[in-house]
């Protein structure tokens, strides 16, 4: 109890079911001290497709983060906000908002921001667009935290993220 365990998912897959016995899990779940913080690739279809380049879609993570909270694990998100376009920004936004707020009204406040930033390195092999989308997080913070705020009460948003979901 000296220490906390933290550990990264990446929500491509559910191990937990897999290698983890039933005691194991609710072992895991009623550590003190261990948290999980989930990565959400994007914040819809559009920004995921972009930033994994693979099938994965937002449901799937989803139900994934859903499904670790039903087995009692203290859960947390990261979002990257990187995306191709921002046509129907604060729909695409608010869709994602309403699907974390099923899972539990309190969910999108244990939800933080993820910054991807373009390193001096990349800088001369990256593609104008690839930089533009980079820099396309900047809108879609702004307007998530709009949604917040429009959503949630100043003492709720004031919450610290370690509060319970229930």
């Amino acid at each position: 109890k000296k220490y906390y365990i933290w550990s990264d998912d990446a929500m491509t897959g559910i191990y937990f079911d897999k290698y983890l016995s039933k005691k194991d899990i609710e072992f895991i779940a009623n550590y003190d001290n261990y948290g999980k913080v989930c990565c959400f690739k994007g914040f819809d279809n559009i920004s995921v497709k972009y930033t994994t380049n693979s099938n994965l879609d937002i449901d799937t993570q989803l139900m994934l983060f859903e499904k670790y909270i039903n087995m009692g694990i203290d859960v947390y998100g990261y979002v990257t906000f990187v995306t191709p376009t921002l046509d129907n920004l604060r729909e695409r936004l608010r869709s994602f908002l309403v699907k974390l707020m099923k899972i539990n009204n309190y969910v999108p406040l244990r939800i933080v921001p993820l910054l991807i930033s373009v390193y001096p390195s990349m800088k001369n092999t990256i593609k104008d667009n690839v930089e533009n989308n980079i820099n396309n997080q900047f809108y879609v913070i702004d307007e998530w935290m709009n949604l917040l705020h429009n959503t949630y009460s100043v003492n709720e948003l004031n919450r610290n993220i370690t509060e319970s979901l229930y």
